[in-house]
Parts: structure tokens; sequence; C-alpha cells
């Protein structure tokens, strides 16, 4: 086959098990006629970097980040650039400007597979989701994201640090990273959160375990006049996905209010979530709960 949709096709195997353990459909090709050929660092740190784009399932993304690749982008996609960089490039773009990285990639055979990666993915999303404010902050309502993408989104570098909250203070925007499924291996004692959702509509979360309700921060989590920040919620079940071993993406809540909370130091703190959680993703989150 001469292309990667070609490839699907014909072989039956899914995006995952064709992308697992850094391969991509370049490098398969390569391996095929020559075995003991070897791979340049470029083509290996890209094939990485395309197992981190399966997650992306929403249709404005898919489409700017085909922009992208096809020097067509337009002056409202400078956030998926930069969202687009991370994911590709890693923190390298916090060192090259993100569009000379991908004026690069253009000149490569990994650009054309990349680009049939991006309409295969169009082909099988599953779930409808719903804009934010794409003009501001270029995320989706119930779409997947990687912290790094989240955080371009928002305006910020991602230096690949794991944080369970976030304050964008020039937006006054706190973002919160959940992990349902949380164990030893991952996470320390003091940051075992009891964090599950409670109902479609209500998600119990806990402060960082120095946020004490009369901080600072602590009063701002319990505005409810619009003088606080608005909050904005991440979710997923596991930090690595249990069969491939990559990081798991965040699916994104959307925003929430502020309900009630109970203690202090952390904070257990009640969220209504302005959109319902998807029924299917709900009993996951109570399962893991139990």
């Amino acid at each position: 086959p001469d292309s990667l949709i070609d490839f699907v096709s014909q072989s039956g195997l899914s995006l995952e098990q064709i992308y697992k353990n850094g391969r991509s459909f370049t490098i398969l090709q390569k391996l095929a006629f020559e075995p003991d050929q070897k791979l340049s660092e470029t083509e290996t740190s890209l094939s990485r970097a395309f197992s981190r784009c399966l997650h992306i399932d929403d249709e404005a993304r898919l489409s700017a980040y085909s922009r992208i690749l096809n020097d067509q982008t337009l002056e409202t996609d400078k956030r998926y650039l930069k969202m687009f960089g991370y994911l590709i490039f890693n923190k390298q773009s916090n060192v090259t400007d993100p569009a000379d990285l991908f004026r690069s990639l253009r000149k490569t055979a990994m650009n054309s597979e990349l680009l049939d990666l991006l309409d295969l993915l169009k082909n099988r999303r599953a779930r409808v989701t719903l804009p934010l404010n794409k003009d501001i902050v270029p995320l989706e309502i119930h779409a997947r994201y990687s912290r790094a993408e989240v955080l371009a989104a928002f305006g910020c570098d991602a230096t690949g640090a794991e944080f369970g909250v976030k304050w964008v203070e020039d937006q006054g925007a706190d973002l919160a990273f959940v992990t349902l499924n949380k164990n030893e291996k991952h996470f320390s004692p003091t940051t075992m959160y009891a964090d599950t959702a409670i109902s479609s509509e209500l998600f119990q979360w806990e402060s960082q375990s120095q946020t004490s309700e009369t901080s600072e921060v602590g009063k701002r989590y319990q505005k409810k006049d619009g003088t606080g920040s608005t909050f904005h919620l991440f979710v997923r079940e596991h930090k690595s996905d249990p069969e491939s071993g990559v990081n798991m993406p965040f699916m994104y809540f959307g925003p929430a209010n502020y309900v009630s909370h109970v203690g202090s130091s952390p904070m257990r703190i009640l969220w209504k979530l302005n959109y319902l959680i998807p029924s299917d993703v709900l009993s996951n989150s109570k399962v893991l709960a139990s």
C-alpha cells in the first residue's frame, strides 16, 4: 500500500496497533524492504509523536492541525499551532518556533502520513463535542487533550512537569487535572486526592493538601459572584493507558461552579458542571471510585 489510509484498509489493523511501541507506517514500509536499515532520529521521534495524536477527537482541532500541515493556517490558528507543536515536537517547541518546525516537517514523507492519520481520526470520531470559546480558548467540551495541549490552549508554555492544578492569572482560570484511578506507583500519599463524579452534573474534587479554606486560593475557589476564577475540569481514568503504556489524555468536562466544601488543607469541594458528564464516562468514573 502507498498510503496509511490504504494500509489500514487492507491490513485490518487498528491505529493503536500500527503506532504501538513507537512505530509508524513510514517505518514499517522501510523495514519491510530493508529490515536492517538504520532509522534516523527524526523518523523515530516523529513516529513516537504520532502515537501521541491518537486521542484527537474533535472536528475543529483535526481541521486546524490539517491546515497547519498543509501550510494553510488561519489567523485564528495561533493557539492550535502551539498545541500541535507540543504534540509533535515536545519541549522543542519552547526553543524553536513551531511554524519553523512544521515547515521542516512538510519536506518529509512523514507529513503525508500525519495528514492521513488526521483524516482517519476524523472518520472514527464517536462523540459529539461542543466548542468552549474557540476565538479565545480553542477547546471543546468532552474532547480529549494532552496536558500540554490544554496549557497551550490557555496561552501557557508546557514544561513537561506534572501537576494537579494550574492558575492562569491573565485569564482568571484555574485548570484542574484529575486522575481517577490513583495508585502509589504514580501518586504520593499527599496527592491521593478523593476526586470522583457524584452525578452527571456534580463532581467532588480535593484541593492541593496545603490549600486551606482561608487562603487566597481557597477563597478564590469559593467565590460565587463572578469575582473569583473560572474553574475548568480535565479528567482521565488512569495516568497511563493500561494497554499501550502511554500517558492517557484528559477529557475536558468544561467549566464548573462552586457549590460547597468541607474540610481545609485540603478542601473537599463540590463543583456543579455546566455540561452533563457523558453517561459512559460517568459509569466508568463510578466503577473506579468504588
